[in-house]
């Protein structure tokens, strides 16, 4: 009776963490990694094993041993070939986990080594995966008769997510149903299709319940269904309970990270400092098994470019395959990647144009209507309005002449005594949702029911972590009924009572799940004096007839909806330590309406402190393919715990405006302002990130 008392509490209650779960009789389960980066499996050797472990492999997977993501897919368990270091080669399942600890370390793997792959090379044609090209206008011929031509060549490192809780998962049968899934997830749907397709069941017999996923930062997107399926195999062959959740140290050197990118620029000005062409080449490391890579691609194109106009441009955006681990997606799809590396070649532009950067900048940026804004003809551009907001707060203009005067009249950073300041100023812009395709194919929905009792519910899939967005789902439904926000309720996220709403990233609750509630409660609107209660509506996203998007040409509106940003980081490196401290950051932010302000401002800083972590300390380095355990020991996440001055403004906030996304904005244009303050403060210029003491020290050392 103790049991099943246990087993239902954990069925009834509200899904908490993994961590935290249990359920009587459960088994627990961790994973056989492969510890080559490329090779043929020759042999297992195991060690005695007691009689209630086992170990299962590829040829274990009842049916489909495949994780598939819009196309793109990679297996479950690796057969007779890995393609990374710590790939899983198998499952061990038993009833101890510090024994199974003990188990894996004895278990011998046998490998035919094959030659691997870490660093993207234009040469090697094989790796590339996706080509996207973006031209117009006649590049070639702008650069020769450019009056000036700069050159630039930057690189932007994995990052890790770092979230609330280690990847994870809760597999067990249901009596009536079939399999019941608990899953740290920002997508459940994908979980149950990965599970119900590696178990060969109907979509229907899986049941997927989302835990609270915490700060995921897009890091549990998709590898959730990995682990989930892991999980689900060992509960189907064993007929057992099984948790399985990795330990923080195995989350760090194994799971996926953000995806490097190596970028040039080669841009030619005019005798007034103006934008006369730009040529981008972009090459974006996906590791072993590529995922996302077209939707990445297409998003780092767009970015490539930024907020302004040229009338030749040519960018080539390749994306490859290597022997690390999948890089693809952390807080954004790329986008991030492509603003620090424009962001930065601008602030050299600005230099040897010797214009002032806000000026420049304001020269130069896109006019409405012009190739892939996403604005209206007519509309002035946001990125105006936030850069004056930005540039006037902080104080800029005048910082700016002041420590490029210092910077010219010391000789050597390396001889000051003294701390030296630096400021820099960047600007982004953030497209909510899938590129117009991804939305129209992924077909996702809501529900909005009305009770006899006047109360309402929200029955969605979508993955809502922060509190900002929860209100605003409310905030939707009592502006449209008139029902008080206490009196609505959001559904558990349980597969078989919610719909699919698609995945939880892009800004896609603020957007394109907020649009459907709004879709529903109008419809509700017009039936509830004329149809008895309850009144249920499902609706589900609709691209607007007025956006329209050439994917081929890349031209239009690829976007629901834009936001856009401006910041400004100041500086202060000590010379002796060459350890930059922030003394000041100021973020003006164009997302629409505003409807928790708070929240809004809370989620801005989260960004912010990534932003910093990412540019500063936060280095993720593989050597021959691998990461050590000192690696994970010394990736810590800076504590700016100190900013003196932390600035955030929502300018043209407004009622009648609608809410865009926010939430990546600081990522695309903190650490391009960072590193252009470090510059300045330094005369080192930065074309990396993260850029660390030791890489500080470095340049120095070259100079």
């Amino acid at each position: 009776m103790a049991e099943i008392s246990a087993l239902r509490k954990l069925l009834q209650e509200p899904a908490g963490f993994i961590s935290d779960m249990y359920a009587p009789n459960m088994l627990y389960a961790q994973t056989l990694r492969s510890s080559t980066a490329h090779a043929r499996v020759t042999g297992i050797a195991l060690p005695e094993l007691p009689s209630d472990v086992t170990l299962l492999t590829a040829t274990d997977v009842p049916r489909i041993n495949r994780l598939s993501v819009y196309g793109e897919s990679m297996p479950l368990l690796a057969g007779k070939e890995v393609h990374y270091v710590g790939e899983p080669i198998g499952v061990l399942v038993g009833p101890h986990s510090e024994q199974l600890r003990w188990i894996l370390s004895r278990i011998d793997v046998s490998y035919q080594e094959l030659p691997a792959y870490f660093i993207p090379d234009d040469a090697m044609s094989d790796r590339v995966v996706y080509e996207r090209t973006r031209e117009w206008g006649n590049v070639e011929a702008a650069l020769n008769e450019a009056y000036q031509v700069v050159e630039g060549r930057y690189h932007t490192g994995a990052q890790e997510h770092l979230y609330s809780e280690p990847q994870g998962a809760f597999a067990l049968r249901e009596e009536d149903t079939g399999f019941l899934v608990f899953s740290s997830t920002q997508w459940p749907y994908h979980v149950q299709q990965t599970v119900s397709e590696a178990l060969g069941i109907p979509r229907a017999s899986c049941r997927v319940r989302a835990t609270d996923p915490g700060v995921h930062l897009d890091g549990k997107l998709w590898y959730p269904s990995l682990i989930a399926a892991h999980a689900a195999i060992a509960c189907s062959v064993t007929g057992r309970p099984v948790k399985m959740v990795l330990s923080r140290e195995e989350d760090f050197l194994f799971t996926s990270k953000r995806a490097p990118a190596f970028v040039e620029h080669t841009t030619g000005l005019d005798r007034t400092g103006n934008l006369s062409a730009l040529n981008i080449r972009i090459v974006l490391n996906m590791g072993a098994y590529p995922l996302f890579t077209q939707e990445i691609a297409d998003r780092v194109a767009l970015a490539a470019v930024g907020e302004y106009q040229c009338q030749n441009v040519r960018v080539d955006v390749r994306a490859v395959t290597s022997n690390l681990p999948p890089l693809n997606v952390c807080s954004g799809f790329g986008a991030a990647q492509a603003f620090f590396a424009l962001e930065t070649h601008v602030s050299r532009i600005t230099e040897v144009a010797q214009v002032a950067p806000v000026t420049w900048k304001k020269s130069n940026l896109k006019a409405s209507g012009n190739r892939g804004t996403g604005a209206k003809s007519g509309e002035v551009p946001e990125s105006s309005a936030v850069l004056d907001a930005v540039s006037t707060e902080s104080d800029f203009a005048r910082k700016y002449a002041a420590y490029e005067l210092q910077k010219k009249r010391r000789e050597r950073f390396s001889e000051m005594l003294e701390p030296t300041r630096g400021i820099g100023i960047a600007c982004c812009s953030q497209g909510s949702g899938f590129l117009q395709r991804g939305e129209a194919r992924d077909n996702p929905a809501v529900v909005v029911r009305l009770d006899k009792d006047g109360s309402a519910e929200i029955l969605t899939s979508a993955v809502a972590y922060s509190d900002s967005v929860r209100s605003l789902w409310k905030k939707n439904v009592n502006d449209i009924l008139g029902i008080e926000e206490d009196r609505v309720t959001i559904s558990e996220i349980d597969t078989s009572r919610v719909p699919d709403s698609g995945p939880s990233t892009l800004s896609r609750n603020v957007t394109v799940v907020n649009r459907m509630i709004e879709s529903c409660c109008k419809t509700i609107k017009t039936r509830r004096f004329r149809t008895a209660l309850p009144i249920e509506v499902k609706r589900t996203a609709r691209i607007p007839r007025d956006k329209k998007w050439n994917s081929q040409t890349m031209e239009g509106e690829p976007f629901q909806s834009v936001s856009h940003a401006a910041a400004v980081v100041e500086v202060e490196v000590n010379p002796v330590t060459v350890s930059p401290a922030v003394r000041g950051i100021w973020l003006a932010v164009e997302a629409g309406r505003i409807m928790n302000p708070t929240e809004a401002r809370k989620t801005a800083e989260m960004g912010i402190y990534h932003a910093l972590g990412w540019s500063s300390t936060e280095g993720v380095t593989f050597t021959a393919g691998a990461l050590s355990r000192s690696d994970y020991q010394r990736y810590q996440p800076q504590l700016f715990t100190r900013i003196p001055t932390l600035w955030i403004e929502f300018v043209k906030n407004a009622e009648k405006l609608s809410a865009k996304g926010l939430g990546d904005l600081p990522l695309s244009c903190i650490p391009a302002a960072y590193a252009a303050a470090v510059t300045q403060a330094t005369g080192e210029y930065l074309d990396q990130i993260p850029a660390t003491p030791r890489l500080l020290r470095a340049y120095m050392e070259e100079t």
